[in-house]
């Protein structure tokens, strides 16, 4: 779940009509919408400046938990671009929190997901600063391989609540240096795929000579990824 809170600074002494006011901040939300849905976003719902976007409702993916993390990264950029043009044009400014929570919730028929997840999103946002992204310690786990992360901050979502970890999403790691592995999934070792090894080691020799290409098959699940990442750790 991403929980988005997006405000409109005026600069000292600025004076605007409040129908400027309103258009402008529906542009900004209508911002978000867009990027989040471009991600494969849901948009649960809006309410005054607060938004809040589900991945993996309603269908899951692997990919939910990461490219959530994208869409947080493309609002920050995008919002702060137009908030350099709003600051010219109209001594306006925008602040954008973003923080991101992973879970399960159980959702009924003809409703959006309600509970727990959304909830701790939401509340985390008012421990979040400007412009920056916070997420908790279990949905850091599911990125770590993709993203990179400032140190812990301990946060109270509410004034009787232990104090939580969360961790500042800073950027996403290049591409070519990203496993296509869970974390867990990486220091496990490699069982039954001796033959495969050798046979992609003995392709790889043949490079020597001209240019090779080498498509693995399989059904999901058996490790294709796996294999690729032993023989590339391997060479």
């Amino acid at each position: 779940v991403l929980g988005i809170r997006l405000d409109l600074l005026s600069s000292a002494g600025a004076a605007h009509e409040l129908e400027i006011l309103d258009a402008i901040e529906k542009d900004q939300l209508n911002l978000c919408k867009d990027i989040a849905m471009r991600y494969g976003g849901h948009i649960g719902g809006v309410v005054a400046n607060h938004m809040v976007v589900y991945f993996g409702y309603p269908e899951t993916d692997d990919t939910d938990t990461r490219r959530a993390a994208r869409t947080a990264l493309e609002l920050r950029k995008q919002v702060s671009k137009r908030s350099e043009n709003l600051v010219l044009m109209h001594g306006l400014s925008t602040d954008l929190r973003v923080t991101l929570h992973t879970g399960k919730t159980l959702v009924f028929s003809n409703q959006s997901p309600e509970g727990n997840v959304p909830n701790t999103a939401f509340k985390l946002l008012y421990q979040t600063p400007a412009g920056t992204i916070l997420v908790t310690d279990y949905t850091r786990k599911l990125l770590e391989p993709y993203v990179d992360f400032s140190s812990p901050r301990g946060v109270h979502l509410n004034e009787k609540a232990k104090a939580i970890n969360a961790y500042e999403l800073v950027s996403e790691r290049d591409a070519s240096t990203v496993p296509l592995l869970r974390s867990q999934s990486l220091e496990r070792e490699m069982m039954g795929r001796a033959e495969e090894m050798r046979s992609l080691r003995d392709w790889w020799l043949k490079t020597a000579e001209a240019g090779q290409a080498v498509l693995v098959e399989g059904q999901a699940g058996i490790g294709k990824s796996k294999l690729a990442y032993e023989v590339k750790k391997d060479l």
